[in-house]
């Protein structure tokens, strides 16, 4: 019985030390002497410590991006995750990626893929408990955050959410100018004005695409010269409604 009771002892939680108490006091204290049941206890309570601890360890991490630039690796961001050639072999293209969300890496290059403290063991070469004291992390108390690192993030979160902004929006326009086209190689008749208006469309349509072509194909400098043009067209289109 005793066995039986213990056996899934691996998956306790604070509820199953709990429970596992209960059954140990109602099942066995009458068969066995109060020095064994005692011990039982006592090896129940610094399981359950453990299991707190090694909780306390892995919801405590420190921030998976701000380790890894710490480490001299340059990430760039596409979208919500981040890339970088792979340091674990030779990669002449970026294919170490980072998600900042699951605060997990993947080389679709090797095939290596863990969290911070794996990547720690991987490329220093440290233990499990070595890569713990090289990250800092003590009772449950991660390395605080590093304000230079924080900054860049917030930058880059901002170029990406502004980069996605735009796109959505040439997007939308583009499919409004294709519809004006489509509309007009249906029914192609115009008076003057319509003709007037059907060409000024099709160089707005022109121009959208090719800023749709820069943001998927230009550098970061052409994104954000792109960028300031959008800002700029904004603001004189703000003082023109004021005026």
């Amino acid at each position: 019985m005793l066995i039986k009771v213990l056996s899934p002892i691996c998956d306790l939680s604070a509820w199953g030390v709990r429970i596992l108490n209960e059954a140990v006091e109602s099942t066995t204290k009458n068969q066995i002497g109060n020095v064994i049941f005692s011990q039982i206890q006592s090896s129940l309570q610094i399981l359950f410590n453990k299991v707190v601890t090694d909780y306390e360890m892995v919801a405590n991490k420190p921030n998976i991006i701000t380790i890894i630039e710490r480490e001299g690796i340059e990430l760039k961001c596409r979208g919500r995750d981040y890339w970088a050639p792979c340091p674990f072999h030779a990669d002449k293209t970026p294919s170490f990626k980072v998600s900042v969300e699951r605060q997990r890496w993947h080389c679709f290059g090797c095939g290596a893929h863990d969290d911070i403290i794996e990547f720690i063991i991987k490329l220093k070469g440290f233990s499990f408990q070595g890569a713990l004291v090289y990250l800092g992390i003590r009772n449950g108390k991660p390395l605080p955050p590093d304000p230079d690192v924080e900054r860049r993030r917030k930058i880059q979160r901002q170029y990406s959410e502004a980069i996605t902004e735009l796109y959505d929006a040439l997007c939308e326009q583009s499919r409004e100018l294709h519809n004006i086209r489509l509309q007009v190689e249906k029914n192609p008749t115009l008076t003057e004005a319509g003709a007037v208006f059907f060409a000024q469309k099709m160089g707005t349509l022109a121009e959208i695409e090719y800023k749709l072509d820069v943001l998927l194909e230009g550098s970061i400098e052409d994104h954000i010269e792109l960028l300031k043009e959008t800002k700029g067209n904004d603001s004189e289109k703000i003082k023109g409604r004021a005026a």
